[in-house]
């Protein structure tokens, strides 16, 4: 599930959630599972990414900044 599915399928829900979409049935359980798994993934793959980044800044110009730029390259191909 794409980053935007996720989101659409989350907010939707909420809103059915708050009592906003009157008349809705109930949304499927198993794709709100699907979608919260999905954001969890997208969470710590930004959380990864973002470690990798401030590490990658931290050792900017000294001898391991090849090690940190291939972490942060391998965070953001991680899928």
């Amino acid at each position: 599930m794409t980053a935007t599915e996720t989101t659409a399928v989350l907010r939707q829900y909420n809103l059915w959630r708050r009592g906003t979409l009157d008349g809705m049935p109930q949304p499927d359980p198993r794709e709100i599972g699907i979608a919260i798994d999905s954001a969890v993934e997208l969470i710590e793959r930004l959380s990864a990414i973002e470690e990798a980044a401030k590490n990658l800044v931290k050792v900017k110009g000294r001898y391991h900044s090849e090690i940190a730029y291939k972490r942060l390259a391998d965070a953001l191909d991680k899928k």
